[in-house]
């Protein structure tokens, strides 16, 4: 197989314009209509979803792709249970990742059970007590804290029921100056709550972010450098299996990306500057995924009228490249009422049968082909990407599958930390990512940077 052809999966936002919280940073404030926190779709509107998932799948089969994982993300996926549902039926032998804010996600209970090991979810949430979860729950906390606290509640009770049933979770945190000093905290409540599923790899707490997405106007939530020494810290002199199983080669990292974004945003320091002084391991996780967003109803249209962007692992560079439709996306009607539009204007976007054609720009982009623009910035891929990767966020979920194509965590390693490393389809497409990114890595060693193109 040729190298580049492995992808560790692709991924979609579907139904993105509803989700029943407001965490800071997330560009998704559309709550569902009181009464409507899950929706049932008609059989036509079924059928065209699954037309168009068996299109992407079958086309990615066609250019001979090997996958082990697909991620679905939104707005909230399990607010549209169908559409989780379908996902599963249609990449029925890949492991289905599941991004959720905790809330409505007993909707797909039922289907978690039924796929056992190849589901898990991400579960966000940043601490255990209310008053440290403050970014998911938004202004709710300080205008109704009995609301919140309810919601808190049916959070921790649906991550109390999947765990007891053995539905493997990632707990998703971010880190900030609210609940950074309660961390630790909170990763020791669930390893004495749960402490099989934490030894088994069923339950994996992981910090998405030590600070707020790289933006400078949410300061509000960055950690002080004294906050961040004490946790840098603490994190060596803790005895929590988490920690001790993570701090060399995830923690590390989480704190070495936060000083980059702090000598950019608040120090004034030049890209080339911070790259004198590299204190995280390069990202390879974006070559192997392929995105396609399928924002407000686009999913449960014809196929021949769907319509979808591409991103690549948190940088829309993407989102560049593709067809601007103007007049005739303003005149697209939307399926549902009372869902505000998240397509725009003078955005780019492809219809599905324009797959092949998609994946063929994006591969052309990623390896150097074609200039592009990135963030006010015009140049290669590779290069303009080392910017958005130290300003986008830390991925925290993808991170440990980075470090394993980069050599640096190993199959035991990884193994005992994450359950999914178990499942056998998976780890055969994860290494074999693994294999190609040594191959692209020794190359791009011998090779001067004019002939990387």
């Amino acid at each position: 197989m040729p190298i580049g052809r492995t992808i560790i999966g692709p991924s979609f936002q579907l139904l993105s314009n509803w989700c029943s919280m407001g965490c800071a940073g997330c560009g998704i404030h559309v709550s569902p209509p009181p009464g409507h926190d899950t929706v049932t779709l008609g059989k036509p509107h079924l059928t065209n979803a699954k037309r168009i998932l068996h299109l992407v799948k079958d086309t990615l089969d066609s250019m001979g792709f090997a996958f082990g994982m697909v991620e679905q993300s939104g707005g909230e996926p399990t607010h549209h249970p169908q559409i989780v549902e379908a996902v599963g039926e249609v990449f029925e032998d890949s492991v289905h990742k599941i991004i959720s804010n905790g809330l409505p996600t007993q909707s797909i209970y039922s289907y978690l059970k039924r796929r056992a090991e190849r589901a898990f979810l991400v579960l966000s949430i940043d601490h255990h007590k209310v008053e440290y979860n403050q970014i998911r729950l938004g202004s709710v906390h300080k205008s109704q804290p009995t609301r919140a606290a309810q919601i808190h509640a049916k959070i921790l009770s649906n991550l109390d029921l999947f765990l007891k049933n053995n539905i493997p979770v990632v707990v998703s945190s971010i880190i900030s100056s609210w609940n950074i000093t309660q961390y630790l905290d909170f990763i020791r409540w669930l390893e004495e709550s749960y402490p099989k599923q934490i030894q088994d790899g069923i339950l994996v707490p992981i910090p998405v972010s030590l600070v707020s997405f790289g933006n400078p106007n949410i300061g509000k939530m960055n950690p002080s450098a004294e906050q961040v020494a004490a946790f840098d810290e603490a994190i060596y002199a803790s005895d929590l299996l988490t920690v001790k199983r993570t701090r060399e080669w995830l923690l590390k990292q989480l704190i070495g990306h936060f000083k980059n974004k702090q000598r950019f945003f608040e120090s004034g320091e030049s890209l080339d500057l911070i790259n004198l002084h590299p204190s995280r391991y390069s990202c390879e996780i974006f070559r192997y995924m392929i995105s396609f967003n399928f924002q407000d109803e686009e999913i449960l249209r014809f196929p021949k009228d769907a319509l979808f962007q591409g991103y690549c692992c948190g940088v829309k560079v993407l989102g560049n490249i593709g067809y601007e439709l103007n007049e005739q996306l303003i005149q697209r009607l939307q399926l549902f009422k009372n869902r505000p539009s998240n397509m725009q204007k003078n955005q780019k976007y492809y219809h599905i049968n324009q797959i092949k054609e998609y994946i063929h720009k994006r591969e052309t982009i990623m390896n150097d082909k074609e200039l592009i623009q990135m963030g006010g910035r015009v140049g290669y891929f590779s290069e303009l990407r080392k910017g958005m990767c130290m300003l986008d966020d830390f991925d925290g979920v993808w991170w440990p599958f980075n470090m394993y194509l980069k050599s640096i965590v190993d199959d035991d390693t990884l193994g005992e930390y994450w359950s999914l490393f178990r499942n056998k389809r998976f780890v055969r497409v994860l290494r074999q990512a693994r294999d190609e990114t040594r191959s692209m890595l020794n190359v791009s060693t011998v090779l001067a940077p004019s002939q990387r193109v």
